[in-house]
């Protein structure tokens, strides 16, 4: 397999025309296009409510929405995405991955606007030249040709991951995506070997600040190279005294950020902005046959000021059968049920709402778990009341794995809750 990718030049100003946009494809030796893939639909929707725009990952609502299932592929008129999480009722719409930031399409594929009304259809990928039966819904051959980058990393350059069909000579053909043409419309065109991997990203907080026995998030984003899909794990280390972190956390295949959190306890060592402590910050995966690493510090680390605010995360009922009582909560669930736990506050000197978010509110979950039963304002605890259940559901198909997750409070310096332990078991 080969990476063919175009880095874009001009020499033009901000005043002069419009820069080159490129657009490349692989074509045979007879100047043919190469199908890559054959999708094939097998639901058909539209989009409703309102159209949405070539960034958004969220609220795609969907004609019959109900029929769909999580990691399924959706195509809108030539646009390839993925669904990751379900709408949370007649008010919402599914979010698609990475489910932040702006969406990635596949399949070599560009991010277009879509309109009130378009059509949709789910869709199944087979080789090119699959023959089916006829069912009444369409089938969509995609060649091996790109506008924008699907992982939206080099804007509005092109990259295609690129499998010769059969031994031969291919061509690259290069051009502007709206036909342009100018002198001063320079590229570079590269075509390379796959190298498949990873790398920590820089971490955008400039400081953690931890208030007194109480838990601060920190989030970790990678960013995937050459078709790397694989499992990353990812560890704190360095923390002063007093200061912890509940272990490692995953972020599992085709995913691009986890989230841990920072303890500060009672015996917590002073420090110094003379001195600041950074903390390391290191992510391991196997690439092949080969370890890689990849470090960062995040920091300096700060000492906050006493909490308004602490949330303990706990079980509903310490003798039901999805509990195991220990030092850490240990919630069970197993693929195609769904189970309750519970979040308690504490309050000094906060006594509104507390809000913990939505679908997303239970940091960490692994792909295909999520928060249920929300509603539109997700998991709050209304003003004058201290705790809420809130509802975990696990898809058919999640595999057995174990996840520290964790809740965040929107008010009150964001504070976030200890951490549990998700197991998910066999049925």
């Amino acid at each position: 397999m080969l990476k063919i990718e175009v880095d874009s030049k001009t020499d033009v100003t901000p005043s002069a025309a419009l820069a080159f946009d490129s657009h490349i494809a692989v074509l045979d030796a007879e100047g043919a296009p190469v199908p890559q893939v054959l999708l094939r639909a097998i639901r058909d929707s539209y989009l409703t409510f309102r159209g949405r725009d070539s960034e958004a990952y969220d609220d795609f609502r969907m004609h019959r929405w109900e029929e769909m299932q999580l990691n399924q592929f959706v195509y809108f008129n030539g646009e390839v995405m993925r669904l990751y999480h379900y709408p949370r009722g007649p008010d919402s719409g599914f979010n698609l991955f990475p489910n932040f930031g702006k969406r990635h399409t596949y399949f070599g594929t560009t991010a277009i606007t879509h309109a009130l009304g378009e059509p949709c259809y789910i869709v199944e990928a087979h080789p090119p030249g699959t023959e089916f039966p006829s069912v009444g819904l369409p089938m969509f051959v995609l060649n091996y040709e790109n506008d924008d980058d699907g992982e939206r990393r080099i804007g509005t350059d092109s990259r295609i991951i690129f499998k010769a069909p059969t031994a031969g000579q291919y061509v690259v053909r290069i051009r502007d995506s709206r036909g342009f043409e100018a002198v001063n419309f320079k590229y570079r065109l590269s075509v390379m070997r796959l190298e498949p991997g990873f790398e920590l990203l820089p971490f955008s907080q400039d400081e953690i600040s931890v208030m007194p026995n109480s838990y601060k998030k920190v989030e970790v984003k990678i960013a995937r190279k050459d078709n790397f899909s694989g499992a990353v794990s990812i560890e704190l280390s360095g923390l002063p005294k007093g200061f912890s972190t509940p272990g490692k956390i995953t972020i599992e295949e085709g995913n691009l950020r986890g989230f841990l959190t920072v303890h500060r306890g009672p015996d917590a060592a002073e420090i110094s902005e003379d001195n600041p402590i950074h903390i390391a910050v290191t992510a391991t995966a196997m690439v092949g046959k080969q370890e890689m690493v990849s470090r960062q510090k995040l920091g300096p680390l700060k000492l906050g000021e006493p909490p308004k605010l602490s949330i303990e995360l706990g079980v509903q009922n310490k003798h039901a059968s999805n509990v195991d009582v220990g030092e850490i909560p240990v919630i069970k669930i197993t693929p195609g049920e769904t189970t309750s736990a519970k979040i308690t506050i504490k309050r000094s000197g906060y006594d509104g709402p507390v809000n913990f978010g939505k679908e997303d509110a239970a940091l960490n979950l692994p792909f295909g778990v999520y928060v249920d039963n929300t509603g539109l304002n997700g998991v709050l605890i209304p003003e004058g009341e201290n705790e809420r259940e809130f509802f975990l559901t696990a898809e058919p198909w999640v595999a057995p794995c174990e996840r520290l997750i964790f809740f965040e409070a929107e008010e009150a310096d964001r504070p976030s809750s200890n951490s549990a332990l998700l197991r998910v078991v066999k049925p």
